[in-house]
Parts: C-alpha cells; structure tokens; sequence
C-alpha cells in the first residue's frame, strides 16, 4: 500500500512541475504579446510629445518671450506710479 502511495505521490509531483512549467511559459507568451501590442502606442506616445514639446517651444518664443518685458515695464510704471502716490499723501497730510 505504501507502494501505490508513493508512485501516486511521485506521479502528482510530475504533473504539478509540468502544469508550472506550462503556465510559466504561457506566461511568458501573454507578457510578449502585450509588449508588441504596447510598443506602437509608446511610439505614438512618443511622437506626440515630441509635438507638445515642439508647440511649447513655439509659444514660448513666439509668445512668452516677447511679452515678458512688456508686462515687466507695465508692472514697474504702476509701482512708480503707487510710490508716487504714497510720497504725494504723506506730503499733504
């Protein structure tokens, strides 16, 4: 009896390492064929921020740049102008 116990025991050893190395393998092949699935959206990705990156750049010089001294100047007149104001009502009062 501790004979037919022990090839039972021994035969499901063998099917539980096949079946492991199985679904190891299936595994593997499902994580593969995700990978060729992602990579052309990670390209596209890619090639899309690549644009963004372009746009802002564009903005940037187009936009940004320029404006800065502008609104730089605008915000230095109105503070002239404040401390102006503070001098001129400490003088009167």
């Amino acid at each position: 009896m501790a004979d037919v116990i022990a090839i039972i025991r021994d035969i499901i050893i063998i099917v539980w390492g096949v079946l492991g190395i199985l679904m190891f393998l299936a595994i593997i092949l499902v994580a593969l064929a995700i990978l060729r699935s992602v990579k052309p959206v990670l390209e596209n990705v890619r090639g899309t921020t690549g644009e963004v990156r372009t746009a802002t750049r564009l903005v940037t010089d187009a936009i940004i740049r320029p404006a800065v001294p502008v609104i730089s100047f605008y915000t230095g007149i109105r503070q002239g102008f404040r401390v102006l104001r503070r001098f001129g009502r400490r003088g009167s009062g």
